[in-house]
């Protein structure tokens, strides 16, 4: 299932704050390096840090990282 709609549909891309909002207890932010979009666990350690070309690569990076 695609994470954008085509272009004129009422769906809205998807933003970093999307991805912080669905997975509360990871810190993402944009833009990072070369445009990159990024997400850390605060309080691990080692510091876990995924990063993704778009919000959705983010988003499934994570989701790769918890096993979901």
């Amino acid at each position: 299932m695609p994470d954008t709609e085509a272009p004129g549909s009422d769906q809205r891309e998807l933003t970093p704050e999307d991805v912080g909002r669905e997975f509360p207890t990871w810190r993402c932010y944009a833009p990072g390096v070369n445009g990159f979009v990024y997400a850390n666990l605060p309080g691990s350690f080692p510091l876990v840090v995924v990063r993704g070309k778009s919000p959705a690569d983010l988003r499934s990076k994570i989701r790769r990282w918890i096993g979901d």
